[in-house]
């Protein structure tokens, strides 16, 4: 199944063969149609098997053009080299569009950070830490995302937690989208699942609960 059969604005397409990309892994079969179609879900599979992808495609190309104001996309990661990996990917994704792209994360100063948000940038991906510094001095506004997409690994649980109760009190559940992404450990390396978010909105709608998926490819440089 090659990328084009998922409906994807030929510039995303382009920017997938001009990355060596060639049929899709298992993850980015079940995951990129979901977020597509605007539904909430969460991921889970092994480190190598294009995750990044899976989420950054569909929403690419959802967003269409730039638009200026605030950010309609917040991709929080729980550390700054996973953050940079991320903003990397949707600059290449997103090279033959006109979309821009923001990164916020601690270790450097918030100046080249907030200019670039001042910029306004369609897409913030941040680590909770520097997130919050922004939104504690109002330099950023997340009124009304499109998709909050979320990496998680074992050790950024509980801080991802307490940044989803701050999510819950500033952001409108009804008008964002949100998507769980997380790498598995263990002996279960060669299976991932995908499944509809039973969060929010849809903890009160009567919707399947996914399905679980055999992944026994590894794909080197796709996370």
């Amino acid at each position: 199944m090659p990328f084009n059969r998922f409906g994807l604005y030929s510039s995303i397409v382009r920017a997938v063969q001009t990355k060596g990309y060639g049929e899709p892994t298992p993850i980015q079969i079940e995951a990129i149609p979901a977020v597509l179609s605007g539904r909430d879900l969460i991921a889970s599979a092994q480190t190598g098997t294009g995750k990044t992808a899976a989420f950054a495609l569909p929403i690419l190309n959802r967003l269409g053009p730039h638009q200026a104001g605030p950010p309609r996309i917040l991709v929080l990661e729980p550390t700054r080299e996973l953050a940079a990996q991320v903003d990397e990917a949707f600059r290449e994704f997103g090279q033959f569009t006109s979309l821009r792209t923001a990164l916020l994360h601690g270790g450097v100063g918030l100046g080249q950070q907030r200019k670039a948000l001042h910029q306004s940038s369609d897409i913030v991906v941040a680590t909770v830490g520097r997130l919050l510094d922004f939104l504690n001095e109002k330099s950023l506004r997340l009124e009304t995302p499109g998709a909050r997409p979320r990496r998680s690994g074992p050790h950024a649980r509980p801080r991802l937690h307490r940044q989803r109760q701050k999510d819950r009190r500033s952001l409108s559940q009804e008008k964002a989208n949100s998507a769980l992404f997380r790498h598995r450990l263990g002996e279960d390396r060669g299976t991932g699942a995908v499944r509809p978010s039973r969060s929010g909105a849809d903890r009160h709608r009567d919707r399947p609960f996914g399905q679980r998926i055999r992944d026994p490819r590894r794909v080197s440089g796709k996370t």
